[in-house]
């Protein structure tokens, strides 16, 4: 048994909820068109934390 069959049915399920995402796309960018843009960052805030403390703490890390 090979991988073959599934990488192919994987492959054709990320093609098929790829354009399901692209047709939907605008209907949520009209939804979205009204809202404040420091919404959206402050949303972010928690996905930047963890990269604002990895690059803090390599920057103020002792070199030796």
């Amino acid at each position: 048994m090979t991988a073959d069959p599934w990488l192919a049915g994987l492959s054709v399920l990320n093609l098929g909820l790829g354009v399901l995402g692209v047709s939907r796309a605008r209907r949520w960018a009209r939804r979205r068109a009204g809202r404040a843009g420091w919404r959206a960052l402050v949303r972010l805030v928690p996905y930047a934390m963890p990269v604002a403390l990895y690059v803090w703490a390599a920057t103020a890390a002792p070199r030796g």
